[in-house]
């Protein structure tokens, strides 16, 4: 099981770092953090984009100390990975 959640999240850390309008933070445990970097979209956005594709990952805005739009997830699915792409060709055409 370790060395599968290390592998999935190396995994989902490099493919995320390929997608713009997400910064993901280096991880050492079993979930990733990512901020949003793309205006007008939100933790809640993100969230509720997941939640559709029934995946649960946790919206980071009432955390005290991140500033800005930030999501955290654990290692689980790479379903997930498919939805922030999603997020991410729509925000690119909105550009």
């Amino acid at each position: 099981t370790r060395n599968l959640i290390l592998s999935e999240r190396e995994y989902m850390y490099t493919k995320l770092r390929e997608l713009p309008f997400f910064y993901v933070y280096p991880a050492y445990a079993n979930f990733l953090l990512v901020q949003i970097q793309k205006d007008g979209l939100t933790s809640s956005d993100v969230f509720e984009a997941c939640i559709r594709e029934g995946l649960m990952i946790r919206d980071c805005s009432s955390f005290t100390g991140l500033e800005g739009e930030f999501v955290r997830f654990c290692i689980m699915d790479r379903r997930l990975l498919t939805v922030f792409q999603k997020i991410s060709q729509s925000a690119r055409k909105q550009v």
